[in-house]
């Protein structure tokens, strides 16, 4: 029997088969319906902060705001305060360039023409004793004469401008409804008359503006009271003593 030819081999050796995966890759299961899934980069997390810091944040926002609320209220204090020492200052420095005085009444002569019904005719003497200052009577002033506080008769204040220095006199007729007085006060009117020494009460209400230069103020209130003592409640009255006072009322 004849021998079998084998073929020869290749030339070259055959490559050898690839290594066996020691990993396989896991297969990765597919999300279920209506599941998603977000991957979000590590650096890119959100953390929801814990409550306490709310808490801190509002502390120190309303400690902000109440820091601020007081700065402003203390610049205003400030504030006001420096005006008012600004204020004060120049009212010191008028005030001793200026040297003001009051208006000053007095009564130069009172007639009795009816004392139950009274009516008296009266003679003021109005004066400026300021160097640089004048006043401006208004329009809505009185003037009243009493006896132990029962009104006998009043008139109307006239307006009138005194410059400084001047002394005006003035001439005006008082009225009166009628002298009523309760019986203690007629018994020490009586006596009072007997001793030829009766004592009247004259007051006077008018509001003044002052004036020096150009400058003028805003409106006062003066009132001047005097105690004026009278001999005789009659034509020929003489005016024995008087004390008047004045105030001003801002």
């Amino acid at each position: 029997m004849a021998d079998r030819v084998h073929p020869d081999p290749p030339s070259g050796d055959a490559p050898p088969p690839p290594p066996p995966l020691s990993n396989p890759p896991e297969k990765k299961s597919r999300p279920r319906s209506g599941t998603y899934v977000i991957q979000i980069p590590k650096d890119q997390i959100y953390r929801v902060p814990p409550p306490e810091n709310a808490t801190l944040y509002e502390y120190y926002t309303s400690r902000a705001t109440s820091h601020r609320r007081r700065s402003i209220i203390l610049t205003s204090i400030l504030s006001i305060l420096f005006l008012l020492s600004i204020l004060t200052a120049i009212t010191g420095l008028l005030y001793l360039f200026l040297r003001p005085r009051l208006p000053s009444l007095s009564a130069d002569r009172l007639t009795f023409l009816n004392i139950t019904s009274p009516e008296i005719d009266a003679i003021l003497r109005a004066s400026n004793q300021n160097d640089k200052i004048g006043f401006r009577y208004l329009s809505g002033g009185s003037l009243t004469v009493s006896y132990s506080g029962v009104p006998l008769a009043l008139s109307p204040w006239p307006e009138f401008k005194q410059v400084p220095g001047n002394i005006t006199v003035l001439e005006t007729t008082l009225t009166g409804d009628g002298f009523r007085p309760t019986d203690p006060i007629q018994k020490a009117l009586e006596a009072e008359l007997r001793q030829g020494e009766v004592l009247l009460g004259m007051k006077m209400t008018a509001p003044v503006k002052f004036f020096a230069a150009s400058l003028t103020t805003w409106t006062f209130t003066v009132r001047v009271w005097c105690d004026v003592v009278v001999d005789r409640l009659t034509a020929d009255a003489r005016i024995i003593s008087q004390e008047c006072n004045t105030a001003l009322n801002f």
